[in-house]
């Protein structure tokens, strides 16, 4: 029985020999034309083969070429199911503003020895979920960036939004040395990530003067406890020494912007006292405010359009209505 086995496996063996004889030898030979969907580089990954075989040419990622620091090592990449990987327990409040991608590489900087520099691209679905992650986590008072809208720089880091990015720049100490060449890596972001504004109309609608720095802020359901309210962006301003909390809403089209007006002017009257309530004189800008009063605070709401927008819950009354006079000019008259 032995010896009949091994004349079988004999003659398998020699079979498959003749077989091979025979057989094409370029059969097996990779056709670099099943590899053309790779042919175009991926921002940050290794090139990937061409038609002809040959390495692809990569091209530059955002996180490169910056002048002045040397990078630590390769871009890094996560998704909504890695990104916990990167900063474990914040991942679920990213994920709430849609969040796509994150994009982190570090930096050394020359002539400074253990001195760096991290920089974090976090793409969102949109600029206003950009915007809300940004509002979110820097609600601490810093200065504001000059080169962009939406930015803040703290006492060791630098962080802003740029279209649907939400950027984080943090150096490893907060000497000038480590941190101009952070801000030049935000200006050099600021040129190269798209310029995109797209559902930021309230955004536009908030007055940059006199607003105290890190109360700018996004709510995109339920601000003020009010359901009427949503994608709504809102800061505290300063007048004649007071805070003045503004809100301002573009809403979907001028009946849903009444709608909304009308809804809050009813919370009013039952919880409250609206003291004045007026339709604006022909061809005036506004078309309807009121001022209402609510457990000792002052709000003043006003339709423009479709825009729903004022002054929430504040302190002083002649300040609320100081703030409204300037902003909305003659057409608002007197109290009752």
């Amino acid at each position: 029985m032995g010896v009949l086995i091994l004349l079988g496996l004999l003659g398998i063996a020699v079979t498959v020999w003749i077989i091979g004889q025979h057989e094409a030898q370029d059969r097996f030979v990779p056709d670099a034309k099943a590899l053309a969907a790779t042919e175009e580089a991926i921002p940050g990954r290794p090139g990937t083969l061409s038609e002809d075989g040959k390495q692809a040419e990569t091209r530059p990622g955002p996180l490169e070429g910056f002048d002045g620091v040397v990078a630590m090592g390769a871009v890094e990449t996560y998704t909504p199911t890695t990104l916990y990987e990167k900063i474990n327990g914040r991942a679920p409040t990213y994920d709430a503003f849609n969040f796509r991608e994150l994009l982190a590489r570090s930096f050394s900087i020359p002539g400074h020895a253990g001195q760096f520099v991290d920089v974090y691209l976090y793409r969102m679905d949109s600029p206003l979920n950009a915007f809300g992650i940004y509002s979110l986590e820097n609600q601490e008072p810093g200065e504001s960036l000059g080169f962009v809208s939406d930015g803040m720089r703290g006492p060791m880091g630098l962080f802003f939004r740029r279209g649907s990015t939400y950027v984080q720049i943090s150096a490893s100490e907060a000497s000038a040395s480590v941190m101009d060449p952070a801000e030049s890596i935000a200006r050099s972001l600021t040129r190269s990530l798209p310029h995109d504004n797209r559902g930021m109309e309230a955004r536009d609608l908030l007055p940059p003067d006199n607003m105290k720095p890190g109360t700018l802020a996004y709510t995109s359901a339920n601000a003020f406890g009010q359901a009427v309210l949503s994608n709504v962006f809102q800061a505290v301003y300063m007048e004649n020494g007071q805070e003045i909390p503004y809100f301002s809403m573009h809403a979907a089209s001028p009946g849903s912007g009444r709608h909304a007006w009308k809804e809050l002017q009813n919370f009013f009257s039952r919880y409250g006292t609206v003291h004045q309530s007026w339709g604006a004189a022909n061809g005036a800008v506004i078309s309807d405010v009121f001022a209402a009063e609510i457990f000792g605070q002052w709000s003043i709401i006003f339709l423009r359009e479709r825009d729903v927008g004022g002054v929430m819950n504040a302190e002083d009354r002649d300040a609320a209505r100081a703030w409204i006079d300037r902003l909305l000019g003659p057409e608002v008259p007197a109290y009752e």
